[in-house]
């Protein structure tokens, strides 16, 4: 390629459902170093087959199947399969293909629109036994997202839909089309906000629009039961197979949730089918992982109950359940004792003995009601529950002692058959168990949920305060920073103003003159508001004594003396020496008062004696003291001085000049 540029790449073309092209698929997972991808082994390849070239081996293949592993037809199958492929439809076959091109599982979809919409309806979809539990229902699911452009179209809703007995053929769809089986909630609560769960099945209201438009038969006849997922197609199946997977499928979710999960889609009436309608909107960054049916504690063909049980409770960590409020010890204890207690018929409850306290008593009685309604269902939600504590210390005391892998409800059953053989209200004894610890599970589950509402609400409000904080912060900060920019300005005026009237009418510059100017700043160590301006000469006054003037050391004090007494100095006068003035002085402490008028000059000016040194300039806190000091307490590192540079007071020249006197005497001396 010329530069060096890489040729774009190609971008991904959906077929619409009226394409005609067949197509074959390899869909292969990710690499493992522990798991190898069965698919790779068989080579399998998901075929897509459009309607106008499926053939009439396919469909007797198909029907063959069918009839076989799933319902008989009998001799009828063909006629039967046909019915699944109108002709106003369009009709797709997916068949999953073996390395010597053996059909090892099919799906049959048929496409009608209903409006703007499009309805996708899985008619079928059956995979051989030999070749279960490898993903091969969701893959062939899954080729129907990447042949066809379903859920891909903005200005179109796409609809998914299947009948079915058979629990497996929900969690394939719900896994490729929606969340997986572990993304719906429990029965209960989608019965109470069936709108509020994503990624949920549509509510039969819902579904009936679109069924009616079927051209497919069984849907279009079906009557749908109100307020459950259920579809009356008079389909007639043994329910063997069915009942077995959603015993597998229950006790997998209820393991891996602390509270009572129910199936959705509720217990299966003869000649009913589970009616699961999705939709469905493409997503590029669902990976359709598998999270909770296909795990190891699922009992399956190749793993029993009983190593699933030993397998899960070894590797299952200790039970985080709060402390258990329910003396189910002694509730168990009194069913043993009174057998006509487990009598399970609500309508004689108010039959119980005297020796039992009111609430034992209150919560059997709401466990035989519970019972009349799931007695059917509640067994194989609680298989997967851990027993509670205080029931499993007690048998752990017995003669028979409780072994630690039988965690389980399901283990504990087994383990109350053979401890007590004789005892024929063994199973009423363990559903009235099971019945007050369901019971217990949804009554904590709801004060999580409450605890968390009231967590949430609090988080909310205290979110909102430190909203309203900060706003209110926002709005006083620009006003703040006005002010302050202001009266910064206006000192830095005013100081600069005085600063340069000052230099320019007195002429005497201060020591350090190598130094830059600095900008005018306020010390917090003085309080400028109380610093007295220095005196100013007026400039007739200066020119005539300015040539009488000598620096001798920093200024550091100035005493009044006469000019008689000046002894000479060998400095050069200020007036010869080329320098700038200096301001540092005036700038540390700028003055905050008028300026004040000038004060006529004393030509008895004697500067210091000549053995003073040279100090540098510092802005140590030591030197600086506020007004409130007394006289007497004031320290300077120069002798002589009662009063540091820049403090509150000017040194009064008439009070120290003997003192002044005094020193240069001595010095002459």
């Amino acid at each position: 390629m010329e530069g060096g540029r890489q040729p774009p790449q190609a971008e991904i073309l959906y077929r619409a459902p009226s394409d005609n092209e067949s197509v074959d698929y390899r869909i292969r997972a990710a690499p493992n170093s522990l798991q190898e991808d069965p698919d790779v082994e068989e080579d399998i390849v998901y075929r897509i087959t459009p309607g106008g070239r499926i053939t009439v081996a396919q469909v007797e293949t198909c029907a063959k199947s069918f009839s076989s592993y799933y319902g008989v037809w009998g001799e009828t199958a063909w006629r039967k399969m046909a019915q699944c492929l109108p002709d106003s439809t369009n009709n797709v076959l997916v068949s999953a293909m073996a390395e010597d091109d053996r059909q090892v599982g099919h799906c049959v979809v048929s496409q009608w629109a209903h409006g703007d919409d499009r309805v996708w309806w899985i008619t079928q979809l059956l995979v051989l036994p030999a070749y279960r539990n490898q993903r091969r229902a969701t893959r062939m699911l899954q080729t129907l997202t990447l042949h066809y452009d379903i859920g891909k179209k903005s200005d179109q809703n796409d609809f998914v839909g299947v009948a079915s007995c058979q629990p497996y053929t929900i969690c394939a769809i719900l896994r490729v089309f929606g969340r997986g089986i572990e993304s719906i909630p429990s029965k209960p609560d989608w019965e109470k906000s069936p709108s509020e769960h994503a990624h949920a099945p549509l509510e039969s209201s819902k579904c009936a629009p679109l069924m009616s438009a079927a051209p497919v038969n069984y849907i279009h006849d079906a009557t749908l039961r109100p307020k459950m997922l259920q579809a009356n197609t008079e389909f007639l199946v043994d329910h063997t197979e069915p009942d077995d997977a959603l015993r597998r499928v229950v006790h997998g979710m209820n393991k891996q949730m602390r509270e009572p999960w129910e199936w959705l889609f509720g217990d299966l009436a003869e000649g009913h089918e589970y009616l699961c309608v999705l939709d469905f909107r493409h997503d590029p960054n669902y990976k359709m992982e598998r999270q909770f049916c296909d795990r190891s504690e699922i009992p399956n063909e190749i793993q029993p109950v009983e190593e699933v049980e030993k397998s899960s409770t070894a590797r299952s960590k200790p039970s985080s359940q709060p402390q258990n409020s329910v003396d189910y010890a002694g509730i168990d204890q009194y069913l043993l004792e009174f057998p006509g207690s487990c009598i399970l018929d609500p309508r004689i409850s108010h039959l119980t003995h005297k020796s039992t306290n009111r609430a034992n008593s209150k919560r059997i009685n709401e466990a035989k009601m519970l019972l009349a309604k799931q007695r059917q269902t509640l067994p194989n939600i609680m298989g997967a529950k851990r027993i509670p504590d205080q029931l499993r210390q007690a048998y752990r005391a017995g003669s028979f002692p409780l072994p630690e892998y039988m965690s389980s409800w399901r283990a504990f059953r087994d383990y109350a058959h053979e401890v007590f053989e004789s005892d024929l209200n063994v199973d009423a004894r363990l559903l009235i168990l099971q019945a007050i610890h369901f019971q217990e599970l949804l009554e904590d589950d709801e004060s999580l949920r409450r605890g968390a509402e009231r967590k949430r609400i609090e988080e909310e409000r205290g979110q909102e305060k430190k909203n309203i904080k900060h706003m209110k912060m926002e709005q006083r900060i620009p006003l703040r920073s006005l002010t302050t920019n202001r009266t910064t300005a206006l000192q830095r005026a005013k100081f600069l103003a005085k600063s340069s009237a000052s230099a320019s009418t007195s002429g005497i510059a201060t020591p350090n003159s190598q130094m830059k100017p600095k900008l005018p700043s306020v010390s917090r160590l003085g309080n400028p508001r109380s610093a007295k301006p220095p005196a100013r000469t007026p400039p007739k006054q200066l020119q005539s004594a300015k040539h009488n003037v000598k620096p001798s050391g920093p200024a550091l004090g100035y005493a009044k003396v006469s000019l008689k007494s000046r002894a000479r100095s060998e400095f050069t006068p200020i007036s010869d020496v080329n320098k700038p003035p200096r301001t540092e002085y005036q700038q540390m402490t700028p003055p905050a008062t008028p300026v004040q008028p000038a004060i006529a000059a004393n030509t008895n000016f004697e500067t210091p004696a000549t053995g003073s040194t040279l100090r540098p300039e510092t802005t140590s806190p030591q030197l600086f003291f506020s007004d409130s000091s007394s006289v007497g307490s004031g320290r300077s590192s120069v002798p002589m001085r009662r009063f540091p540079k820049n403090s509150g007071h000017i040194l009064n020249r008439a009070k120290v000049e003997g003192v002044a006197l005094g020193m240069r005497g001595r010095k002459a001396s």
